[in-house]
């Protein structure tokens, strides 16, 4: 697949990222978000505070990569189990490994038509979003503010047997 290709698969994904994330943050999190920009993901040396990484495997192959901010991610924990966290430790990276976790879920059961399997949510602290992704890989990037703060997914999509996993590449 060329990067034409590509970019018109993972262009494909974005209304289900998008719906999986609005359902998600409404249902588990009973908040709103509001999506200020799509764009392509550029190189950058930024820095992130937590990275949460997710593999989708099958007749299409792809990853999704949440980005928060320190204090989102605390948001995000303190409205899932009711605990102020201080520090970025287990409880957040679980917190935000299960939020993604139930993403990725809701953008493989809007896409059954590629026969999905979905892998297990990669954490990682303090990481460039950018670095997730293959080289030539063309992820999106989505922008959100939030009642807990902004935070950012990115994803990027390709034909079975063309690698592009952001597990791979940021672990």
């Amino acid at each position: 697949m060329n990067n034409g290709q590509a970019a018109q698969r993972t262009t494909e994904i974005l209304n289900p990222v998008i719906q999986a994330t609005r359902e998600t943050f409404e249902l588990m999190l009973n908040c709103a978000i509001e999506k200020v920009g799509v764009s392509l993901l550029e190189a950058t040396d930024e820095q992130n505070d937590i990275l949460a990484t997710i593999a989708l495997t099958g007749e299409t192959n792809g990853s999704i990569c949440l980005q928060f901010p320190r204090q989102t991610a605390f948001g995000v924990v303190e409205r899932l189990v009711q605990i102020e966290p201080e520090e970025v430790d287990d409880l957040v990276c679980d917190c935000i490994g299960e939020l993604a976790n139930v993403i990725g879920g809701g953008t493989k059961s809007k896409l059954q038509q590629f026969a999905l399997t979905l892998g297990l949510p990669q954490i990682v602290r303090t990481h460039s979003l950018r670095k997730c992704f293959a080289h030539e890989a063309q992820p999106l990037c989505l922008s959100y503010n939030s009642g807990l703060g902004p935070f950012h997914i990115a994803f990027a999509f390709e034909n079975e047997g063309e690698t592009n996993s952001a597990v791979s590449r940021a672990v």
